[in-house]
């Protein structure tokens, strides 16, 4: 008798459908699922890419470099086919010849990182370097 019940209690196990679930999160799928969503908002709030024009793109590849620097204070104009770095000095606390040692590094310098390949927009774009005194 009680192997029969077992075997009953067995058969019904077997034949019972599974009423159990396992819902597993897909942490790919939920990236994709919050990509879409920041993607939708985006849209919907109109934004668009951003620009930059080849005198900003100079002004920063200039400035990260000249930036670097921080023994005086500096300043970076560009044009398209220019680019000043103006090198300022204070004599009562500067040393001019330092200053001076700088302006002839970025001289250096500056061609050669607008030369490199990844720059060939910016290979005929000239380059100024002046030091000046603050009063």
């Amino acid at each position: 008798m009680k192997r029969l019940v077992l075997v009953f209690v067995f058969w019904q196990l077997a034949c019972m459908p599974a009423a159990a679930t396992f819902e597993t999160d897909d942490p790919l799928q939920q990236i994709e699922a919050l990509r879409a969503t920041q993607e939708a908002e985006n849209a919907s709030k109109g934004t668009s890419l951003v620009t930059l024009d080849k005198r900003d793109y100079l002004k920063l590849i200039v400035g990260t470099y000249v930036n670097g620097f921080n023994e005086f204070d500096t300043t970076i104009w560009t044009s398209d086919e220019l680019v000043k770095v103006g090198i300022y000095f204070d004599p009562d606390k500067q040393d001019e010849g330092r200053a001076g040692q700088l302006a002839e590094q970025f001289r250096e310098q500056l061609p050669l990182i607008l030369g490199e390949a990844r720059y060939k927009w910016a290979s005929d774009v000239e380059i100024e370097v002046g030091v000046h005194q603050v009063n």
